[in-house]
């Protein structure tokens, strides 16, 4: 009985020191260039109103690389290199969204809260 007790214990403790997860997201959006089969890229990763900041600098970095790319497999192919899972895509070519022509991609990574630093959450900028 005494076994048991501690053997729960043990799985107790072991269950607390788990680190919490938390997802976090980004949208890459591919432009098509003129009279060309090549993109241009961008990156969206929330970095207007964020609850949660990368304490490891090289995640921005990394990011901020798939702006090199001008092939949307490239691109994709080097997201998931880099640990994030692509959720959804969709396009926009007409309508309120139409500043921003091109295509969606969604991803989405799994960090642990360690690995994130909590800041306080900014009003987005009206532009």
């Amino acid at each position: 009985m005494i076994t048991i007790l501690l053997m729960l214990a043990a799985l107790n403790t072991k269950a607390q020191d788990k680190p919490e997860k938390i997802d976090q997201y980004c949208e890459l959006l591919a432009t098509g260039k003129f009279l060309s089969y090549k993109v241009t890229i961008n990156i969206d990763y929330g970095e207007e109103a964020r609850v949660f900041e990368f304490k490891d600098k090289k995640i921005k970095d990394q990011l901020n690389k798939v702006k090199s790319f001008t092939s949307v497999v490239a691109a994709m192919n080097y997201m998931g290199s880099i640990g994030w899972k692509f959720i959804d895509s969709y396009p926009i070519t007409e309508g309120a969204g139409a500043a921003e022509k091109g295509l969606h991609f969604f991803f989405r990574r799994t960090f642990d809260r360690a690995e994130l630093e909590e800041v306080a959450l900014k009003e987005p900028s009206v532009k």
